[in-house]
């Protein structure tokens, strides 16, 4: 039997899906050869490339299920066990955390299996419709798009319905008993995975750019994008955001991004806050107002005994209020560091303690991330004696420059205002605004590969505390005075219809993200291209099959290739012998 003619663009993939005229579905069903215009197709043919699109599905889903089953399971095991150590006796709230650890691992592990399950079907029914190479530059973008909603399967179902934390009412300050509750949104993965399909897309533009394809004004917007240090100018308008809020709005940053603040700020939640309100009081008798009740909640302790140092603090702290209204304000910038770091007035020396306390605190939090993402990327290398060292080393440095990023990041966060207070002489919201830049330069402590992950990160964050701060004016709004009876039908068409926003942001950053994959293979970083190619292997839209080059199995079932001898010149043999 000859085997059909392809044409020069299906010549990479000979058992293409629409090689031939005809259902492959239907020629397996009647269990027989079909004959077409370019000749008779094997039956054999025709069931291998059945086979290998099951294989293909089936090796996606499992693969693309135990990461998701293994990231949040390790997260949520971690949060149980922190959990259990500082409630040891709550046996029966410990027992719903497990539970719900468990529930959000499955659905987690679910979305997912089933997404990576179904961007291969679709991916597969578009090729046998239209054709591998027809639909090559748009297949991959439709099923990622398709398969998007699955996101919907990551939503948590706690045991207890008062346990789901800080739900979408809540979040835009809508707090009304009659509004509907909106299911749990996942709106920072939504806006992270947009926001690392932009830089995708972008570095797609840059290459056309430097190939000169590109009209001269899009040539000029993309120059920014081009520098090698953009990645730090992001960091620095996300700090600028982030931090903001952190300080003059803490309602904006919510959830685990603010705990994680909370912790490594170095302070008490009560020291932020009454940091904010100092830098809004506009008044004398505000900012009286605020240096008093400070005193009170960070050095009363009603009922216990004051230490030494606590009754040194608020003496010196309420010391600074004996003075005329006018000599108050002057002496803001000093109030500013007798209220955050009172056991030194000097931004330097607070700045350079800080950074070395730090340290321990992030060293916590980056040798646990390494080690194992270590262990899991390089689990072969790590046997091998003569390459553990290298791998070892390249561990312990990235560990300390991440631990100093992350030690000078919180640190200059406070050194940055005390630098522009001291200037200006004022503290003032907008000083703050200005002297939070300052932590994104931090960034350049830590190594290149990962300031881009950085970068994107904060900024997705940024965004998110945006969000909450433009839903919460929307939902203050809608319940004034004149409009709170309207304020229920407002967060029911808020929250009910427009509640999936980021299932509709996921959707077009996946199709963004795997139309890339497919066709732009360069514009990825190693890292998340391996994830990928675990996943999808690394011939998968090329050829549609789910196989990695190189991989253990080649290397242990196929012969080596034996280099050719070469050839003897004439007379070499004669010398040899004399």
């Amino acid at each position: 039997m000859s085997r059909p003619s392809t044409s020069p663009s299906d010549a990479e993939d000979a058992l293409s899906w629409t090689s031939w005229s005809g259902s492959t579905w239907e020629r397996v069903l009647y269990g027989s050869a079909m004959s077409t215009s370019n000749g008779v197709v094997p039956l054999g043919d025709v069931r291998e490339d059945i086979d290998r699109a099951a294989r293909r599905l089936r090796t996606a889903t499992i693969r693309a299920g135990s990461i998701g089953a293994a990231l949040k399971g390790g997260l949520n095991l971690f949060g149980v066990l922190a959990r259990s150590r500082r409630r040891p006796k709550r046996g029966g709230s410990l027992r719903l955390d497990a539970a719900d650890a468990t529930r959000d691992t499955a659905a987690f592990a679910a979305f997912l299996g089933v997404f990576a399950g179904v961007y291969v079907a679709v991916d597969e029914v578009i090729a046998l419709r239209v054709g591998t190479q027809r639909s090559r530059e748009w297949r991959a973008a439709v099923a990622g798009a398709i398969a998007a909603p699955a996101l919907l399967l990551a939503d948590p179902k706690p045991a207890s319905r008062s346990r789901l934390g800080t739900d979408a009412r809540s979040s835009v300050c809508v707090l009304y008993k009659n509004a509907p509750l909106a299911p749990q949104r996942h709106n920072g993965l939504a806006t992270y995975l947009a926001l690392r399909a932009c830089v995708l897309l972008t570095r797609s533009a840059l290459k056309r750019r430097d190939r000169r394809e590109l009209t001269p004004v899009t040539h000029a917007l993309l120059a920014p994008f081009a520098n090698k240090n953009a990645d730090v100018g992001l960091m620095c308008v996300s700090a600028t955001v982030i931090l903001s809020c952190f300080i003059l709005r803490r309602d904006a940053v919510v959830g685990p991004y603010a705990k994680f603040l909370d912790r490594h700020g170095g302070k008490t939640v009560k020291h932020y806050v009454f940091a904010g309100a100092l830098a809004k009081a506009t008044t004398a008798l505000e900012t009286r107002t605020v240096v008093k009740n400070a005193a009170a909640a960070l050095y009363g302790h009603p009922g216990a005994k004051k230490s030494l140092r606590d009754k040194k603090h608020e003496a010196s702290l309420l010391a600074a209020l004996d003075v005329s209204d006018a000599s108050l304000m002057r002496r803001r910038p000093k109030l500013w560091r007798l209220l955050v770091h009172p056991e030194t007035l000097n931004g330097g020396a607070h700045f350079v303690a800080f950074f070395t306390r730090s340290l321990l605190r992030s060293f916590g939090v980056n040798a646990p991330l390494y080690f194992v993402s270590t262990l899991l990327v390089h689990r072969r290398a790590v046997m091998d004696k003569k390459r553990v060292g290298a791998i070892f080393k390249r561990s312990v440095v990235g560990v300390a420059r991440s631990s100093a990023f992350l030690s000078a990041y919180c640190a200059t966060a406070w050194f940055g205002p005390d630098i522009v207070a001291t200037l200006l002489g004022d503290v003032r919201w907008w000083t703050i605004v200005c002297g939070v830049p300052l932590a994104g330069l931090a960034t350049f402590l830590e190594k290149p590969s990962r300031r881009q992950e950085l970068g994107v990160y904060c900024a997705s964050r940024a965004l998110e505390a945006v969000a909450v701060l433009v839903a919460g004016a929307n939902a203050r709004r809608m319940a004034s005075v004149e409009s709170r009876k309207n304020a229920d039908a407002f967060a029911s068409f808020f929250l009910v219809r427009l509640a999936r926003f980021d299932v509709a942001t996921f959707a077009l950053a996946s199709a963004a993200v795997m139309r890339c994959y497919a066709n732009e293979r360069d514009v990825f970083r190693s890292k998340y291209l391996n994830v990928l190619d675990y996943v999808f292997g690394n011939q998968g839209h090329g050829r549609q099959r789910v196989r990695h080059v190189g991989s253990a199995y080649q290397l242990m079932t196929e012969p080596p290739e034996m280099p050719a001898s070469p050839k003897k010149k004439k007379g070499d043999g004669e010398k040899k012998e004399r």
